[in-house]
């Protein structure tokens, strides 16, 4: 009896080569010092298979760093909601609830400086882009 346990899933090879390649576009600009942090927080999620359809959402937005010149409210408010799709895969949290939780906004301030080296971002700077009623337009 042969059981083919090491043949990869299609569909999913292309789901991961997406990720890697993303990966490596935001390794291209993002601060080497917090290298660590990002494989540690983020990318290593990528073994868990609920986990790729978020993190390859929260990775394009990510990479997408013009954006954070362009706009940095509207930016944080498209990172925030993906970085709650990343976090609460369940669904579990209303958006109402999502902008109390401080956890996620901490969330949202460490995933600024380990992939912009954002140091300036404030709690005030997150809760005026958070703005509910401009967050119910996404």
């Amino acid at each position: 009896m042969v059981w083919d346990i090491f043949r990869k899933d299609e569909k999913a090879s292309g789901i991961q080569d997406e990720i890697e390649m993303m990966i490596r576009k935001i390794e291209r600009f993002s601060p080497r010092r917090f290298k660590h942090e990002r494989e540690s927080y983020f990318y290593n999620y990528k073994i868990l298979n609920q986990y790729v359809q978020p993190l390859l959402g929260l990775l394009i937005i990510i990479s997408e760093r013009k954006r954070v010149q362009s706009n940095e409210f509207d930016f944080i408010r498209r990172l925030f909601l993906k970085l709650k799709d990343f976090y609460d895969v369940r669904n579990k949290l209303s958006i109402d609830q999502a902008i109390a939780d401080m956890s996620l906004k901490r969330k949202l301030k460490d995933l600024m400086l380990f992939f912009y080296e954002n140091e300036k971002i404030t709690m005030k700077d997150i809760d005026m882009a958070l703005d509910i009623n401009m967050l119910r337009r996404y």
